[in-house]
């Protein structure tokens, strides 16, 4: 064998060992992922007894190196959820995905219907975790869940004539919500156009605010752009 032939072996070999550590590294190691998926098959059939399942599209997270695939109850389709496999141990957002989708539910059959039928310049409304409470919801309680999560309230654009009328119906919304025992941890209420864009907070420790409190909460706002 010549020395060409031989540096060129050297070469393709050493171009394959760095390819295989370049796809070991984004994308995990086959064997390994192999293992991830009987380990994820295990817990989860041991979480969900009796319950078939598919595990599809399992990935690796080279950033935090964990493997994760998309999970599908049989009878359950339209409720795709995550499980994610680590070094250290197993877990899925299943109860995450149910208690969401609940929330969801609220929302358009309970909270829209009302607002909007008595509060003709609301745009949108959405409803997502307040960060620092999140974490203590109990999955499935619909009341917990409406406790700690903020209701976004988006008005439409040029809806007012006048900051104070702005403010007079944040208020108004928060006493349907008051009035009809939709509990909440905080209303966000967002409205502007496309020179200025105002977002006034109420929470429960301020629930009983007045407009005039929170034209005072927007001339501290303006003053600050």
């Amino acid at each position: 064998m010549s020395i060409k032939n031989t540096k060129m072996i050297i070469f393709i070999g050493v171009l394959a060992v760095v390819f295989s550590m370049g796809y070991c590294l984004f994308f995990g190691n086959p064997i390994d992922k192999y293992k991830a998926r009987i380990r994820a098959e295990k817990y989860l059939t041991d979480k969900y007894r009796g319950v078939e399942f598919n595990i599809k599209n399992l990935k690796y997270d080279f950033i935090y190196g964990k493997y994760y695939g998309k999970v599908i109850f049989e009878k359950q389709k339209d409720m795709p959820f995550t499980v994610y496999i680590t070094k250290s141990g197993i877990y899925d957002n299943y109860e995450d995905i149910k208690r969401r989708l609940k929330i969801e539910k609220y929302k358009s059959e309970v909270i829209e219907p009302l607002i909007k039928k008595q509060v003709n310049e609301v745009r949108a409304i959405t409803i997502g975790p307040v960060p620092s409470i999140d974490s203590n919801l109990k999955s499935g309680d619909i009341i917990a869940a409406d406790v700690n999560w903020e209701i976004s309230i988006y008005y439409q654009e040029n809806a007012f004539s006048s900051w104070e009328e702005f403010t007079d119906k944040c208020v108004q919304v928060k006493d349907i919500f008051m009035e009809n025992d939709i509990l909440f941890s905080r209303i966000s209420f967002t409205y502007g156009d496309s020179n200025s864009v105002i977002e006034l907070v109420i929470d429960d420790d301020n629930c009983q605010m007045l407009p005039q409190q929170l034209l005072e909460q927007i001339r501290v706002l303006k003053s600050k752009e």
